[in-house]
């Protein structure tokens, strides 16, 4: 497991050097809207 871990460090840090940036994955969230929604405020604890 940690020559794994040093392999994507030493990825990473070569690919901040050439100024390569991976982005993260982009997270889409798709609500049904054919009936009204119920959204409440809880205050917190």
């Amino acid at each position: 497991m940690s020559t794994i871990s040093e392999l994507n460090h030493s990825i990473n840090e070569l690919f901040n050097e050439a100024g390569i940036v991976i982005a993260f994955p982009q997270r889409d969230v798709h609500l049904d809207s054919s009936q009204p929604l119920d959204i409440r405020i809880q205050p917190n604890s």
